[in-house]
């Protein structure tokens, strides 16, 4: 079994690279994460910790699923193909 540090470094990392994606598609995500962790250091891309802070981490996990989901939403959504109607 895993120790607790280890999963915990794991969990930072992984966390650190969803917010690089997500910033990369909105630019804007990095303000909302950093309000959701409630940042009030001078590094607005710091990463709740999940054992010293779990209601943070909690709250930046949500936002960056939510965001997440968002942008997986509006790249699948069906775009319109072909000619335009006629008008009657």
């Amino acid at each position: 079994m895993a120790s607790r540090s280890s999963i915990a470094i794991r969990t930072q990392l992984a966390l650190e690279q969803i917010r690089e994606v997500l910033v990369k598609y909105d630019p804007e995500v990095r303000e909302r994460l950093s309000k959701a962790a409630n940042n009030h250091t001078d590094n607005p891309d710091a990463v709740p910790s999940s054992i010293q802070q779990p209601q943070l981490f909690a709250a930046y996990l949500a936002e960056s699923v939510a965001t997440l989901a968002k942008i997986v939403d509006s790249q699948l959504a069906p775009r319109k193909r072909g000619r335009p109607r006629k008008a009657a």
